[in-house]
């Protein structure tokens, strides 16, 4: 799967999570049921359902709303600059963003709805409880070439 994502410059990294015995359990016991051919399959939503959503839901669900409790804001970064990050260099994903997606993406996401994206969700914001349960730091595996040139060419 790491070879999936690499190929095709998805950046990719790794982040401990201090969960207990009991949360990981959790955590197993929901992917597992999530794999089985009945659960595995769903109504894809840019923002609304989406990998890092899953993920989120399932680590919210095993620590007893940890993530949800968060009540900071994602930043002043609307919904809109989240999809032209996520979409940079695929011109018809953002100019699908630009038009056909509404006024709902120029609104400043929660933190929570801000963890439909992976970069936000995988660095918690110090304010609203639960930052010294899951701490800002990751280890990148792969980072997307795409976002670099980005930053290079600013």
């Amino acid at each position: 799967m790491l070879w999936v994502y690499h190929h095709a410059d998805r950046t990719i990294w790794v982040q401990p999570l201090p969960l207990s015995k009991d949360e990981v359990a959790a955590v197993i016991d929901k992917l597992e049921y999530d794999v089985q051919e009945e659960h595995k399959y769903y109504a894809y939503d840019h923002f609304w359902d989406n990998c890092t959503t899953r993920v989120r839901d399932v680590l919210d669900n095993a620590t007893g709303g940890s993530l949800r409790a968060m009540k900071d804001s994602g930043g002043d970064r609307t919904y809109r600059d989240l999809a032209r990050d996520g979409f940079y260099g695929m011109r018809v994903p953002l100019l699908i963003t630009d038009i056909a997606m509404g006024r709902v993406t120029d609104r400043v996401p929660t933190y929570w709805s801000a963890c439909s994206c992976p970069t936000t969700c995988a660095t918690p914001r110090r304010r609203g409880g639960a930052s010294s349960r899951f701490p800002s730091t990751n280890a990148s595996v792969h980072r997307r070439c795409a976002t670099v040139r980005a930053a290079v060419s600013s």
